[in-house]
């Protein structure tokens, strides 16, 4: 059996949250600790003192790339696996799009998918650009591939 603990944290310095006190106290009884860091405000440097811990046990994660994606994020799915896909359709979309000047937040959108199904679908999100795409993803060797395919070329 594995046991991981889970947190979200966001300007733990600016709000004297000791979050290296939690982390450290729980991490003895942890095999990982998941730590996600929201947008922190300018200034704040609660990324820097949980990278501090030093832990091979503690992942950190940055979902600024996510937007309306954090409302189907489900629970009983490897969470990190499925930013990683989410990063990976993102970032497949935005090389498919030849004008540039995209961000992954507000311009490209992956709808919902469950990780055993393989597969979802993701869309750019511009005027003058009206295009679905499938997006395909599948663990290789402890890596994830990811890649879109335009919806009205696979006809």
């Amino acid at each position: 059996m594995k046991i991981s603990g889970f947190t979200f944290i966001k300007n733990a310095e600016k709000l004297y949250i000791p979050a290296k006190e939690s982390i450290l106290s729980i991490l003895p009884i942890c095999d990982e600790f998941i730590i996600a860091i929201g947008d922190n405000d300018i200034g704040d440097n609660t990324l820097k003192i949980i990278q501090s811990i030093q832990s091979e046990k503690i992942k950190i994660i940055q979902d600024k790339f996510v937007n309306f994606e954090r409302g189907f994020i489900h629970k009983d799915d490897d969470y990190i696996q499925q930013l990683t896909v989410i990063w990976g359709a993102k970032e497949s979309l935005y090389k498919i799009y030849p004008f540039g000047g995209l961000t992954f937040k507000n311009d490209i959108d992956i709808n919902s998918f469950q990780i055993a199904d393989k597969k979802t679908t993701g869309y750019i999100k511009v005027d003058g650009w009206d295009k679905n795409y499938d997006i395909h993803f599948e663990q290789l060797n402890g890596f994830t591939l990811v890649y879109a395919l335009d919806t009205s070329k696979n006809d």
